[in-house]
Parts: structure tokens; C-alpha cells; sequence
């Protein structure tokens, strides 16, 4: 029997003011750049651009399969070519960031 499943938030890291992440020691040894109950998007082990792709991921994997959107689909395709169900969101996600026309913009006059 199938039963419905909650959808699970996958959270990003916030540094909380009396958190032991927010030790100066800590803070400069990991490279973390945050001010107190700013998401963290930069450390020593990744950039920005690195936090941008994490976040699109973690987006796609929100949508897509936490709300059902192509779980079965994900599920399909994984049992039938074999790429993993985080793979499938991934191409996905970045094939309708670069189909995406700029503002303003049709896809049609995009070429």
C-alpha cells in the first residue's frame, strides 16, 4: 500500500551567534565567512560558485522528489539506464538553468 510521504526540508547551515562554529578559531581554521544568522556560503572547502550548484541541487532535489514531482520518474529511469536518482535531478536541473532565456526574452528569439 502506498502511503503518503511528508516532504523532508533540507536545510542550509546558518551560523547561530553562540554556536561553537562561531569561535574565532574555529571560524579561521574552516575559512567560514558568515556574519551570526547568515547562511554560511563560503568555507576553506568551497567557493561560492561551489554553494550555488549545492543550492540548485538541493532545490531540484526539493521539488522533484520530496513533493513527488519525478520521484516515479527518477525511481524509472534509475531501475532502466541505471543513473542514480541524485544524477537525474542534477542533469535536469542544469538543463532548464541553461534552456532558461535571459529576462526580457522568448525562447524563440534565443535561437
Amino acid at each position: 500500500m502506498h502511503r503518503p510521504r511528508r516532504a523532508r526540508p533540507v536545510h542550509l547551515t546558518v551560523l547561530l551567534p553562540n554556536s561553537p562554529m562561531n569561535e574565532p578559531s574555529y571560524r579561521e581554521e574552516h575559512g567560514i565567512v558568515a556574519k551570526p544568522h547568515e547562511i554560511v556560503a563560503t568555507a576553506k572547502t568551497f567557493s561560492r560558485a561551489d554553494f550555488d550548484e549545492m543550492d540548485r541541487l538541493r532545490v531540484a532535489f526539493y521539488a522533484f522528489d520530496n513533493f513527488g514531482i519525478l520521484r516515479y520518474v527518477a525511481r524509472f529511469v534509475r531501475g532502466e539506464v541505471g543513473v542514480k536518482e541524485a544524477d537525474f535531478y542534477d542533469r535536469l536541473s542544469r538543463d532548464v538553468v541553461e534552456q532558461t532565456p535571459p529576462p526580457g526574452r522568448s525562447r524563440r528569439s534565443c535561437g
